[in-house]
């Protein structure tokens, strides 16, 4: 996605639930919203470079991440 964000990204894995955060890098996901407790969406903050970035998400069940999942362009 572009370095100016606003990519709307589809997310899987368990456990989502309302008031998990999602972040790319160092910098949190705009506009979290839970599909259900398998799906959610996040839109890409803007990043200052280009390259690969880890995506994190963070439940009350834990944090998992995703090294280099999302690739600013």
């Amino acid at each position: 996605g572009p370095t100016l964000g606003g990519t709307t990204v589809l997310i899987t894995g368990s456990n989502f639930y309302t008031g998990n955060t999602v972040k790319f890098g160092n910098s949190n996901g705009m506009n979290v919203q839970v599909i259900s407790p398998y799906q959610m969406w996040a839109v890409t903050p803007p990043s200052t470079t280009a390259g690969a970035v880890g995506v994190s998400v963070i439940t009350t069940f834990g944090t998992t991440v995703s090294p280099g999942a999302f690739t600013y362009q």
